[in-house]
């Protein structure tokens, strides 16, 4: 039965899947199309660096639409309604799409990790490698726990609108106030720059999982009890 619904859900989010393998490797495809073309000399050292990041930072966005279309989308074509009349529950369908967004996101931070972690030393000079490897695991690190925030207000807003643009933009626009506000809290408590350095962006990748987890519980909630 899980199989199934598995297969289904595969079927409704085939845009969505496009646009993620479309934000994962475009921007390596930039890449070694400038490198390929003759304009390997006039591109930095850093530019598979800048295509690793914008790769990342993109990859989250696939999550955040995801997120917000994952029920809504059922919702707006008016199939959610004709499921919940068939034998699986609304806990077998609930399980279903969380298993099918647990492996698009497995897939998305697997590939960037080996894009990361094994690609990138051989497409930067040898003495920047170290230096490159940083910020791209910072970029990482943060990006992961935002991009799972975002999906989860979105999924939670997807279990309450039909409208996919609403819990779409609603699980951005969260986020990004909230990191807008905690990017202001140690000016405002008087922290020092060491402390904010240590230990900042470890707490907003914490106060990110939380918000992830508290509404992903809650999208959940929220979509046995209205349906």
């Amino acid at each position: 039965m899980i199989a199934q619904l598995l297969w289904k859900e595969y079927r409704t989010q085939k845009a969505v899947l496009i646009l993620g393998i479309t934000f994962l490797v475009g921007p390596f495809l930039v890449y070694f199309g400038g490198t390929s073309s003759g304009f390997a000399d006039s591109m930095s050292s850093g530019s598979y660096v800048i295509a690793m990041v914008a790769s990342i930072v993109l990859s989250q966005i696939t999550l955040l639409v995801l997120g917000g279309s994952i029920i809504a989308t059922e919702r707006q074509n008016r199939s959610l309604e004709f499921q919940l009349l068939l034998p699986p529950t609304r806990s077998h369908l609930l399980i279903a799409k969380t298993l099918f967004c647990l492996a698009v996101m497995a897939v998305i931070w697997l590939c960037l990790l080996v894009m990361a972690e094994i690609i990138l030393p051989f497409c930067v000079p040898e003495n920047q490698a170290e230096q490159f490897s940083r910020v791209v695991r910072y970029t990482y690190q943060f990006s992961c726990p935002f991009g799972l925030a975002m999906f989860g207000i979105a999924w939670m807003g997807s279990a309450v609108f039909e409208n996919i643009a609403i819990p779409t933009v609603l699980g951005l626009a969260i986020v990004i106030a909230v990191v807008t506000i905690a990017s202001r809290i140690p000016q405002w408590i008087g922290l020092s720059d060491s402390i904010v350095q240590e230990y900042f962006g470890k707490a907003l990748a914490l106060v990110y999982l939380i918000i992830a987890i508290a509404t992903y519980i809650g999208g959940w909630k929220l979509f046995t009890r209205r349906w």
